[in-house]
């Protein structure tokens, strides 16, 4: 017959049960939610472990059991994540938004709620009691608030939720778990394999006969412009429509809205309506090192819910990517042409932008080459000068994807290139 001897100790909600004969240890969590305004108190068991996991794993893990119960499409704000590192503050945040979307729910923006802040002056930072929290997620038009925070070191750190009801002020749960060190992180893989892969994880939802666009990408500078290169390539080449992106800055030059601050979901939807596009993309790379994330997210313009959502680990420029010359390169492109443009067809290579003016003038002379090759006819540059001066269209810097259209068809070409 199998002997028992338990010990029972409860710490901050946490009972620890000591099996003396064994010495194994075994937890039980326990929920507690009150109603002042009724007296009562509401007590539920939550199963949980006293081991250690990732910190992403114990996002997803708490969060998960933090929801139980709440209806689907609920709409839930992040109020108050109480973390002193910055960088740790802004992982937690980042992965809360995607594991909350991923279940289903609808996740107020937290730039929204920075302006509810700063419109309320209310607190920015540290601790922000429940009542605040409810107030704030209440303005928000939230059903369900998420705070948390990360205390206690060593054994004893804990990172902790509390979802709370904005109708009637009560927890709805709390949830803690121990985790190891934001510094053990899985498979961490390069920008570009990252870029794809988001993608990927993101548009199962969005049908492929939409409109796109990329309204907003907040990213290192040195890889922002690869990012919106990358994204708007698998995008076409995935049979998206995607809106180009100086008819975008032009959108944001009329409509006065700043270019280098992060969008509100609002501000990002209306730009997105205004450019005629069905969803849009805003895709933010926040992090370093092992925390570094790439965030993409696909709203649908007139709802501005989020439809699909990825964060995916990357770290730096994968080394296994194959680099090619400029004349490689090349070639790999003129096959995609190849691939979808009638070998007939009249071409018309109106903007090469980048690099050196000799890089340029030898880019174009070689596209113009190949092309020539393969059997496409090529519309003379000079015929092209002429048509931009005597139109009055701008001859140097990036030209909008309309006025390139236009020089196209005045040179009577049926398909244009630009690089």
């Amino acid at each position: 017959m199998q002997k028992y001897g338990l010990g029972l100790i409860a710490l901050g909600g946490i009972s620890l049960i000591v099996d003396y004969f064994t010495g194994n240890l075994q937890t039980q969590s326990h929920t507690i939610s009150v109603d002042f305004t009724q007296g009562q108190r509401r007590e539920t068991e939550v199963p949980t472990t006293i081991e250690s996991q990732s910190i992403e794993k114990a996002i997803e893990t708490l969060l998960k059991r933090a929801t139980v119960g709440l209806a689907q499409n609920s709409v839930v704000a992040i109020v108050d994540i109480s973390i002193r590192d910055t960088a740790l503050r802004d992982f937690v945040s980042g992965e809360s938004e995607y594991v909350l979307v991923k279940e289903g729910f609808q996740v107020v923006d937290r730039e929204q709620l920075d302006k509810i802040r700063t419109e309320q002056r209310l607190q920015a930072s540290g601790d922000i009691d429940d009542a605040t929290a409810v107030r704030m997620g209440n303005i928000a038009g939230a059903d369900y608030i998420v705070t948390g925070r990360v205390d206690g070191e060593g054994t004893l750190r804990r990172l902790r939720f509390r979802v709370l009801n904005t109708t009637t002020g009560m927890i709805h749960q709390s949830v803690a778990s121990p985790y190891e060190n934001h510094s053990s992180v899985s498979n961490p893989i390069g920008i570009e394999r990252a870029v794809a892969l988001a993608i990927q994880q993101a548009t199962p939802n969005v049908s492929k006969n939409s409109k796109i666009a990329i309204v907003d990408i907040v990213a290192p500078e040195n890889i922002r412009n690869f990012i919106a290169g990358e994204t708007e390539f698998i995008f076409v080449n995935s049979d998206f429509t995607l809106i180009d992106r100086s008819e975008l800055d032009r959108i944001r030059a009329e409509q006065q809205l700043q270019q280098s601050v992060e969008f509100d979901d609002r501000t990002a939807t209306e730009l997105g309506r205004v450019a005629g596009a069905d969803h849009i993309i805003t895709i933010k790379a926040d992090g370093q090192g092992n925390m570094a994330r790439l965030r993409l997210r696909i709203l649908h313009t007139e709802t501005a819910h989020v439809i699909g959502i990825a964060s995916v680990h990357y770290q730096g420029i994968d080394n296994r990517a194959t680099t090619n010359t400029i004349e490689r390169a090349q070639e790999l492109a003129i096959e995609h042409i190849i691939q979808r443009v009638r070998n007939d067809s009249t071409i018309a290579i109106i903007q090469i932008t980048g690099g050196t003016t000799s890089q340029r003038d030898f880019i174009t002379g070689e596209t113009e080459a190949m092309l020539i090759s393969h059997g496409y006819n090529i519309v003379d540059r000079a015929q092209l000068d002429t048509i931009r001066r005597e139109q009055g269209f701008q001859l140097s810097g990036e030209v909008d994807d309309r006025t390139i259209v236009n020089i196209g068809r005045f040179s009577g070409a049926e398909y244009i290139i630009t690089g």
